[in-house]
């Protein structure tokens, strides 16, 4: 079964959407600084903490998804208006 587009889905489906990308987003940007906080504790892990800043990349495509949303709900709601 395929994905549907943001333009196929509908507002519900896109609210619902929105709410789950937004919490992933927030649960990984958290462990994502928990774990920088404690690799940067520890002195001897320094390598990991480049390794780890460039792991970052992985939530942009999640916030740019949301935005993709986000855009098409206020699109819709402005047709309605």
């Amino acid at each position: 079964m395929r994905n549907k587009s943001v333009s196929e889905s509908s507002l519900k489906e896109l609210n619902k959407n929105k709410k789950a990308l937004k919490i992933t987003s927030i649960g990984l940007s958290i462990l994502w600084i928990l774990i920088l906080t404690w690799i940067i504790s520890v002195t001897k892990y320094r390598l990991i903490f480049t390794l780890l800043t460039l792991s970052v990349t992985t939530i942009i495509p999640i916030l740019i998804f949301i935005y993709h949303i986000d855009s098409e709900i206020k699109k819709r709601n402005s047709q309605n208006s």
